[in-house]
């Protein structure tokens, strides 16, 4: 079923880039209704929402601002639902404020590409109530149905994603599309290909370090390499080391109490684990976890009766473990055999009870 990723939910951490490097944005305004007096500009940075703001004198105005990278923006005046969609970059953006609502009159060219990739995003919000309708429901024939829908419209937003980076691979634009459809990809090291492409500033943004070190996860997590080290706090808040399992076969499963996917996958992974723990199976769960959400982490593993070791750096997609691994949508696992040596990726439902059958049958 769909993968929850960053199309969707998730926005890297961005707030570094060279000093020497700014981008500038005006924003040159119109004021036809005298009681607005303050305009807001709210962006993302990591895990919070930044709230600006600027106080309107008389008619006209100009509202200069600087950014260390490119960045998607909601612009508005008293009522955030109504919110003009930027893409904030070098350049001047044009609008016109009426009746308490911002209308974009011109703005840099990135703009329209951005509104594009918006129309799509809508596309896919616009079947969410249907989605968590079959859910409730219990329809998998429906939900099999709306799962293609799904896919044929992440089909035409990667071609266009594709075309346009390969036509602007050094515009700001060329890094957002690589942070937030990069994680579509098979395999994170595909990649590559786009990042060498990037301009240096974007190479060198927080953005940037964050998705080299996704795509050098993704080579070093190649099925028959020795899967990588890493210690995270389990529930009690004990250190937990991957060697701490070796001599066993281990599931290293990346999940979330947020994501659905990885909820429904819960079950077959409960089944399996009982099915094979007193053959020297484990499962090593590790979620992306936001700072705030160690309540709904614990709650999550006593609904779901997620029994094994559970661990989470509450770094969100930033978990240290995951981009270690290169994994930048979940769920996602690793089986890895005695040695610790990866012997297979993603596997789910009657696919990774087959194999655990194969292993155990032997």
């Amino acid at each position: 079923m769909y993968k929850f990723i960053s199309i969707f939910i998730i926005i890297l951490a961005c707030s570094y880039v060279s000093p020497a490097q700014k981008f500038v944005a005006k924003i040159k305004g119109d004021n036809d209704d005298l009681s607005v007096r303050k305009i807001y500009l709210s962006y993302q940075h990591g895990e919070s929402e930044i709230l600006d703001s600027f106080f309107i004198k008389g008619n006209d105005f100009m509202w200069t601002k600087k950014f260390n990278l490119p960045t998607p923006a909601k612009l508005y005046a008293n009522k955030k639902d109504q919110a003009v969609e930027l893409f904030i970059e070098n350049g001047l953006y044009q609008i016109r404020i009426t009746e308490d609502k911002i209308f974009l009159i011109n703005a840099p060219s990135d703009q329209k590409i951005y509104d594009s990739f918006l129309a799509f995003d809508k596309q896919e919000r616009d079947l969410f109530p249907l989605y968590y309708e079959l859910m409730n429901k219990s329809d998998s024939i429906g939900l099999k149905n709306l799962s293609r829908t799904f896919d044929s419209i992440t089909k035409v937003t990667l071609a266009f994603a594709k075309t346009i980076f390969e036509a602007h691979p050094k515009s700001g634009i060329s890094l957002y599309i690589l942070k937030k459809y990069g994680a579509y990809a098979d395999d994170y090291s595909e990649n590559e290909i786009y990042y060498d492409q990037l301009s240096r500033w974007a190479k060198r943004s927080e953005d940037g370090v964050v998705i080299k070190k996704l795509i050098d996860g993704a080579k070093r997590t190649i099925i028959g390499k020795p899967a990588p080290e890493f210690t995270q706090r389990d529930t009690g808040g004990n250190n937990i080391s991957l060697r701490s399992f070796n001599g066993k076969f281990i599931l290293i499963d990346f999940w979330a109490s947020w994501c659905k996917p990885c909820r429904e996958e819960n079950p077959n992974l409960v089944n399996v684990y009982q099915k094979y723990k007193s053959k020297d199976f484990e499962i090593l769960g590790i979620a992306l976890e936001q700072s705030h959400a160690e309540k709904s982490w614990l709650q999550a593993i006593r609904k779901d009766q997620l029994i094994w070791t559970n661990v989470t750096d509450f770094k969100y997609f930033n978990n240290e473990a995951a981009i270690l691994y290169g994994v930048q949508s979940i769920p996602a696992n690793f089986l890895l055999d005695p040695s610790g040596k990866i012997i297979a990726k993603n596997l789910k439902g009657e696919e990774l009870n087959k194999r655990l059958q194969e292993i155990f049958s032997k």
